[in-house]
């Protein structure tokens, strides 16, 4: 199977962030959002992959070329130039797909779906497409999906309430889809699958089906949001991997990074690789530091995120910050 990402959004829910990077390079824990995509389908062995782009694309472009992190998978990028929608996204990518099916994300999340189960759900019901759903969450936001007793979607997204409708649920922004599929999307223009493509295809009694989980799934989709998940990324809440050694009792420290003996450091915190700290500093509680930033002497940072590449001058205090290499954000 073939994964696509799209991440052709503008962002502008993300603004000021993304006057300066595109929404997938956001940072968590030292990481850019997509790899945390791109990790989790690889584990299920989905190795070929294709991301779409339009805003700053070049920077995801350089973030993943020849990054040593996906050296064992082969991902490739589709670029528009006039945004073509979610749909319109994938029918210009379409020369990617074989006649496999294939797995879609959006990419302003972060997920632990079981991959296997949802595409042995897809095969069982000889689907057409397949959509990841949850019956939990903020159905004003989001909107809802209807399905019938044998979880085929039978409302998409309207207010109507079919007759049918034994269901109603939250989509998570993962579909499988069959390649079937993309001959319905006419080519070269704007087409979104929530307000063109999946009630188009229902009407023409297309066979889509919801597959329920309470599987964790966290959608990052404005600048609140990320800054409420940038808060709890050292809690249970967010089950992300934090890939450094416990130092001691929530204290996540990267053996590439150079701590002075005399930091004092207040759990949690997180650092990430090629940090420098030098001697003085008070780090923590509730601290993020990512990769390749330098703290210089005496410098106090408390309830606050360093994005990677930042550089803090002697004798700072940093409380409750967002601090990215382009500018310094409240949280």
């Amino acid at each position: 199977m073939k994964g696509m990402i799209l991440a052709a959004g503008l962002g502008t829910r993300f603004k000021p962030l993304t006057d300066y990077i595109p929404k997938p390079l956001i940072e968590l824990s030292g990481k850019p959002i997509i790899d945390y995509s791109l990790d989790r389908l690889r584990s299920k062995g989905i190795r070929a992959v294709i991301i779409n782009l339009h805003h700053r694309g070049e920077q995801i472009i350089e973030h993943l070329s020849g990054n040593p992190a996906f050296n064992d998978m082969h991902i490739e990028f589709s670029s528009e130039n006039e945004l073509l929608g979610t749909s319109g996204g994938v029918k210009r990518a379409e020369y990617f797909f074989s006649e496999d099916d294939f797995i879609l994300l959006n990419s302003d999340m972060l997920f632990d779906i079981d991959i296997d189960r949802l595409t042995g759900f897809h095969n069982s019901n000889e689907a057409d497409i397949t959509l990841s759903l949850t019956s939990r969450g903020n159905q004003e936001r989001y909107g809802t999906i209807g399905l019938d007793d044998d979880f085929r979607v039978v409302r998409y997204l309207d207010t109507s309430i079919s007759e049918k409708e034994r269901y109603t649920c939250i989509f998570k922004g993962i579909h499988i889809i069959s390649p079937g599929v993309l001959k319905e999307i006419p080519e070269n223009i704007f087409q979104d699958f929530s307000r063109h493509t999946y009630p188009y295809l229902l009407k023409k009694g297309f066979r889509i089906y919801g597959y329920i989980s309470d599987e964790f799934w966290l959608p990052i989709g404005d600048l609140s949001q990320y800054l409420k998940v940038l808060k709890s990324l050292h809690s249970d809440m967010v089950p992300i991997d934090i890939p450094y050694p416990s130092v001691d009792k929530d204290i996540y420290i990267s053996d590439k990074s150079q701590i002075d003996p005399t930091v004092r450091i207040y759990p949690p915190v997180i650092i990430c690789d090629n940090v420098i700290v030098e001697a003085g500093c008070s780090i923590g509680p509730d601290v993020i530091i990512g990769n390749y930033c330098r703290v210089e002497s005496n410098v106090t940072i408390t309830d606050s995120v360093l994005y990677s590449k930042v550089f803090l001058n002697e004798g700072l205090t940093i409380k409750y910050k967002l601090c990215t290499p382009y500018l310094t954000l409240d949280i």
